[in-house]
C-alpha cells in the first residue's frame, strides 16, 4: 500500500492503437471489414508512450506516425 509519498513509477510503455478517421467516416468503432480497410490503407497504427509523456510529446509522435496520411494543418481535427 502507497502512502502517497513515494508515487508509483511506470516503466513499461503504454501500448494504445489510434484510427486516423477522416470528416466523412463516422466516429465509431469501425466494424471488422471497415477496420481492415483502414488497416491495410495505413490508417490502423499502434504506438507506445509513457503515463507521464507530455502532450507535446504524444502529438509529435501521432504527427510522426500518420504523416503520409494527412497534412500538418488537418492533424489538429
Amino acid at each position: 500500500m502507497s502512502d502517497g509519498s513515494n508515487p508509483y513509477k511506470r516503466t513499461r510503455p503504454l501500448k494504445r492503437t489510434f484510427i486516423l478517421l477522416r470528416v466523412c467516416d463516422q466516429l465509431m468503432v469501425p466494424r471488422d471489414n471497415k477496420y481492415r480497410a483502414l488497416q491495410s490503407s495505413g490508417r490502423v497504427k499502434e504506438i507506445e508512450f509513457f503515463n507521464n509523456s507530455a502532450t507535446s510529446s504524444i502529438h509529435e509522435m501521432i504527427w510522426n506516425t500518420f504523416r503520409d496520411n494527412v497534412n500538418q494543418d488537418k492533424l489538429a481535427r
